[in-house]
C-alpha cells in the first residue's frame, strides 16, 4: 500500500511502523547503555535511516514525510512550553547580546562556508547556501526546488549536518559526566488519572490548533513555535488559576513519540538515493564539518564569558536543527531557556531574512587567486 507525502512522491503505509518498532528496540538499547533521555532522537535517526534505506534497496516508496516532521515538532513545542514556564531569566538577561552575537557569527560562518563549497565542490553559490545555512531541512529543500536547484542536494546536506550534531552532541554530554535516569526515576508513560488524560488532550488539540494558527498567520517555524507558546501560556495560566496544583505536563510517551518522530525524518533524509556527483556531496559533508567546528569554537567562547555551562553554551550555538537542539536540551543538564532564545532566533532569522539570503548567495563567489 502507497501513500503520496509532502512531496509529491509515494511513500509505503509500512514505513513508519516499521521506523517506530525498530526506534524502539534501537532507544531501548541505547538506554540501557548510557541510562540518557535522549536517546529516542537518536534511535529514531539511525531507524529512520535503516528503514529507508532497506525500502530503497527492495525498491519500495520511501519518500520523506513533512507531515511526519511538523507532527514531532508540535509535539516536542507543547511538552516544551511548560517546562519553560517553570524558568527564568534572572542575571543571565545581561548575557543576551552575546548570544545574539553568536547567532550573527553563525550566519556570517555560514555564508563562509557556502562560498567555500561553492568554490570547490562544483556546485553554484545559491545550491552551497542552501544546503549549509542553518535552516530547516525542508525548508531549505523547498527553496532550492522553487528556484530550479537541487532539493535531494540540499537535503543530504542538510540532513547530514543535523545527523552529525545530533551525534555529537550527547557524546559531549557523556564525556561531561551527565548524569544518569535509573528505570526508577523515568515517570509514567501515560497519565496516571482521569484529570492527567484530561489535560493531556486539552493540551494536543490545543497545540495542533495552535500550530494550524501560526502557519496561517506565516510564523516561522510554526509546528514548533505554535504549540511552544501555547504550552508555555497554558502552563502559567493554569498556575495562576490553580494554586497548589501539581506543575502541567504532558507524559512520558508523549515526549519520546515526538523525540522519535524528529530524529526519523533526519534518518529518511540521508537516506534518500541523492544521485549528485561525489565531489558536491563530499564537499557538503567538509562544510558541514566547518561549520561544526565553528560553533564549537564559539561555545567556548561563550563559555569562557558567561556563567552558562559549556554543555549549554554548545546546545546554543550547534547547527541544529533548533527542533533537535532543544529536546536535546530538555533531556540534559542544561538551561533550556538559554537553548531556546538561541536556536529559535536562529531559526526566526532564517526565515524571515529569506529574501536577503537569496540574494547574497546569487552574487558570484571571488575568484581563486
Amino acid at each position: 500500500m502507497r501513500k503520496t507525502s509532502a512531496g509529491g512522491r509515494s511513500r509505503s503505509f509500512w514505513l513508519l511502523p516499521a521506523e517506530l518498532l525498530l526506534t524502539t528496540v534501537l532507544s531501548t538499547g541505547l538506554y540501557l547503555l548510557v541510562r540518557q533521555e535522549f536517546v529516542w532522537v537518536l534511535g529514531g535517526l539511525a531507524a529512520g535511516w535503516i528503514v529507508s534505506a532497506f525500502f530503497r534497496k527492495a525498491a519500495l516508496a520511501h519518500a520523506p514525510n513533512a507531515a511526519t516532521r511538523k507532527t514531532g515538532q508540535v509535539l516536542v513545542g507543547v511538552s516544551l512550553g511548560p517546562v519553560l514556564a517553570a524558568q527564568s531569566m534572572g542575571e543571565e538577561l545581561a548575557y543576551l547580546a552575546l548570544l545574539l552575537g553568536a547567532v550573527l557569527i553563525a550566519f556570517i560562518g555560514a555564508v563562509v562556508v557556502a562560498r567555500a563549497y561553492a568554490r570547490w565542490g562544483g556546485v553554484d553559490l545559491l545550491t552551497a547556501g542552501l544546503a549549509t545555512l542553518p535552516g530547516g531541512i525542508g525548508i531549505m529543500a523547498s527553496v532550492a526546488a522553487d528556484r530550479g536547484r537541487s532539493p535531494t542536494l540540499v537535503a543530504l546536506v542538510q540532513g547530514a549536518r543535523v545527523a552529525v550534531v545530533v551525534s555529537i552532541v550527547p557524546v559531549i554530554l557523556l564525556i561531561g559526566g551527565a548524569p544518569t535516569v535509573e528505570p526508577g526515576d523515568v515517570p509514567s508513560l501515560l497519565p496516571t488519572d482521569g484529570a492527567g488524560y484530561g489535560s493531556w488532550i486539552l493540551l494536543l488539540g490545543g497545540a495542533f490548533v495552535a500550530s494550524a494558527i501560526a502557519t496561517r498567520l506565516h510564523v516561522p517555524v510554526a509546528s514548533l513555535l505554535g504549540p511552544m507558546v501555547f504550552g508555555l501560556v497554558a502552563a502559567l495560566a493554569y498556575r495562576a488559576l490553580v494554586s497548589g496544583a501539581d506543575p502541567l505536563e504532558v507524559p512520558y510517551l508523549h515526549s519520546i513519540v515526538g523525540q522519535a518522530l524528529l530524529g526519523i525524518t533526519v534518518g529518511e533524509y540521508l537516506a534518500q538515493d541523492a544521485r549528485v556527483k561525489r565531489r558536491a556531496a563530499l564537499g557538503g559533508l567538509a562544510g558541514v564539518g566547518g561549520t561544526m567546528v565553528l560553533s564549537l569554537l564559539v561555545a567556548v567562547a561563550l563559555a569562557l564569558l558567561t556563567p552558562w555551562s559549556f554543555l549549554t553554551c554548545v546546545l546554543m550555538t550547534a547547527p541544529g536543527g533548533a527542533p533537535e537542539m532543544i529536546v536535546l536540551a530538555a533531556a540534559s543538564p542544561s538551561d533550556l531557556h538559554l537553548v531556546v532564545i538561541a536556536q529559535m532566533s536562529r531559526q526566526i532569522a532564517v526565515n524571515i531574512l529569506m529574501p536577503l539570503w537569496l540574494r547574497i548567495f546569487r552574487a558570484p563567489p571571488p575568484a581563486l587567486a
